[in-house]
């Protein structure tokens, strides 16, 4: 789609499923895009970096509000603000006004009273602007308090079909601890949370947890939910509550009466998503793990979800490539980088910028050691790992766009064929949406040789060693 440049590019939630630095790499793609894009995602720091105009879809009516999502949510709470003063102010009029006509409408004032009766009847009436059934944040409890230490991984290391996933990790978690673990897709995020869970076998290593943990697992594939069960059964047999409680306690994560009877395996992705995530808040766990806890659900209910893990006692172990939310949640980032981990005593804002100035600080050392030729050190063999790094994720970009370029060129001598035949050239409509899309494809191709030409200038200097 892509390689076509279309005029208009139309992107359902294009952030999921992708890891961090694919996001960040389709931000700076839909920013210099010179066509329009519409999109719909719940990735907030996504629509602040990309959107320069947020329309809102409530109660079947369309808004359109100038700026980035942060502009949007403030001129958004000013805007209720305001409607609600007015709908105050106005519902305290015709309580008064009512209240004179009832008083006066068979008395010496009664004209007065028929008069204020026709104006009232005239007042054009403020809404009262009741929002749509959102997810609301709760409490979360636990079944125990935990011992100090959670946690421990040691020495654990997981290969697949020979490629090696996870590499002698250690990781250590004490009570009350919210860690957000990211890295690239494939890099073996899930795979350790399974480890953990034990539900996957490590090669090596092992995993201890502490005195009294209780843990609790979210997958992404939701497999602890039962399809042939309905919402409510699902409930009823995991947890010891009577009726009342459990349809309650769905009523609170917006399944109504009716929709308790469904069955799980008709449920949608949000549903299933907070369906799951009930079962982990009524485990009474006092350890989560959660594996991209937010996918399927839209913003409101983001924020409720946010609310309660900052507000959980217990402890969170958690992967999730929503950026927003590790900021909202996380008080340290646990990166995965070839295999092996690196800490970061912050939020993930925390950890972009120490990555970025440690890239920059890296590449300069890495040039000034190919100037001095200094002897194996730490210093360059870290140079040396993120020069490895930043080729390969040149090369897998370059195979990509050369696998784009290649499908534009096909396409692009298909509609030299089709322009060639006479039956084209004898249909005005057909030649011109041929004669179109010719120009589309070739203002596409253009557009991307020029960045493989820009990928190849920035690859050479790393494939040599220089960069």
């Amino acid at each position: 789609m892509l390689a076509l440049a279309p005029d208009i590019l139309l992107l359902d939630e294009p952030t999921n499923h992708l890891d961090l630095d694919s996001v960040e790499w389709l931000e700076d793609f839909v920013r210099s895009y010179p066509g329009t894009v519409l999109v719909i995602s719940h990735d907030r720091r996504f629509l602040d970096r990309v959107a320069t105009r947020i329309i809102e879809l409530e109660g079947g009516m369309l808004k359109s509000y100038s700026g980035n999502y942060s502009a949007y949510q403030q001129k958004k709470a000013a805007e209720v603000l305001a409607h609600q003063r007015a709908f105050e102010k106005q519902q305290v009029h015709i309580q008064k006004t009512e209240d004179y006509i009832r008083r006066f409408k068979a008395g010496i004032k009664s004209k007065q009273a028929r008069g204020r009766q026709l104006q009232l009847e005239r007042l054009e009436r403020l809404e009262d602007r009741t929002p749509e059934r959102r997810l609301r944040a709760r409490g979360m409890r636990i079944n125990q308090t935990s011992g100090d230490e959670v946690l421990l991984v040691e020495g654990v290391s997981k290969s697949y079909h020979g490629r090696i996933l996870l590499r002698d990790i250690d990781l250590r978690l004490h009570r009350g601890e919210k860690i957000a673990l990211i890295g690239p897709n494939g890099s073996g995020k899930t795979t350790l949370l399974k480890i953990i869970s034990r539900q996957v076998q490590p090669d090596a290593g092992d995993i201890k947890l502490g005195s009294r943990v209780q843990m609790a697992l979210f997958t992404q594939e939701h497999e602890d939910l039962h399809p042939e069960h309905t919402v409510l059964e699902e409930i009823i047999l995991t947890f010891d509550l009577t009726l009342e409680e459990a349809r309650s306690a769905l009523g609170g994560m917006l399944f109504s009466a009716d929709e308790v009877l469904k069955k799980v395996g008709d449920l949608s992705g949000g549903e299933l998503g907070r369906l799951a995530f009930l079962k982990v808040m009524l485990s009474g766990a006092n350890l989560l793990l959660l594996d991209e806890p937010t996918n399927h659900l839209d913003i409101p209910s983001c924020l409720a979800v946010e609310t309660m893990l900052r507000n959980y006692p217990g402890t969170v172990l958690l992967v999730s490539h929503d950026r927003f939310f590790i900021d909202q949640v996380a008080e340290r980032v646990v990166a995965i980088e070839d295999g092996r981990i690196e800490y970061y005593w912050g939020d993930y804002s925390y950890y972009h910028e120490k990555k970025m100035a440690r890239e920059q600080e890296l590449a300069a050392a890495g040039r000034e050691s190919a100037k001095k030729a200094p002897g194996p050190d730490r210093r360059q063999r870290e140079a040396e790992k993120e020069r490895l790094r930043i080729q390969r994720r040149l090369e897998r970009e370059i195979e990509a766009l050369e696998q784009s370029i290649f499908a534009a060129e096909s396409r692009k001598t298909e509609l030299e064929a089709e322009m060639s035949d006479p039956a084209t050239y004898s249909n005005d409509e057909k030649a011109l949406l041929c004669s179109r899309e010719y120009e589309q494809v070739k203002t596409a191709l253009v557009q991307q040789y020029k960045r493989w030409e820009d990928l190849q200038e920035a690859l050479q200097p790393l494939a040599e060693g220089k960069g």
